[in-house]
């Protein structure tokens, strides 16, 4: 009987370990370990730039995408949504194929009337996984990067 408590204890410490091992933080998105990646191509951007990233697909599922997105700004430690954003043109949809990236781009002064303040910001998309027109689940994806001032 010991034997079999002892079993199941470390069957649900295992389990436990896992589950938290495939918790994402964005933090965690700058290598290619988790089950959907985001990853700017550079590190540092302008407000005028044009900012690319790739989403990389390592799961087993296709997922959907579109062009918009989440911006926020590291202050006093802790990410901040900035608000404000507009996007102007018709929203596009990207399919996230199983075991291949989707690249994107977009420009932060095309959704943004002012310029924004230099400093650490972090990009947050939401992939969506539809059957039959009807949501799933979803998956959400982050990616850092320094703004930086634009020099003439």
């Amino acid at each position: 009987m010991k034997k079999r408590i002892i079993s199941l204890i470390f069957a649900l410490i295992l389990s436990v370990s896992v589950f938290a091992a495939c918790e994402s933080e964005p933090e965690d998105n700058s290598h290619l370990g988790g089950f959907f990646v985001m990853e700017t191509h550079k590190p540092e951007y302008t407000f005028h730039d044009e900012i690319k990233i790739t989403i990389y697909n390592n799961s087993g599922y296709e997922r959907s995408v579109n062009d918009r997105y989440n911006l926020y700004r590291l202050e006093d430690g802790a990410y901040k949504q900035v608000e404000g954003a507009v996007f102007k043109e018709e929203e596009r949809s990207f399919t996230c194929k199983v075991g291949d990236e989707t690249n994107m781009s977009f420009r932060l002064k095309a959704a943004y009337e002012e310029e924004l303040e230099p400093g650490t910001y972090l990009i947050e998309k939401t992939l969506g996984d539809a059957q039959d027109g009807i949501p799933h689940s979803t998956y959400t994806v982050y990616a850092t990067f320094e703004l930086v001032e634009w020099e003439e």
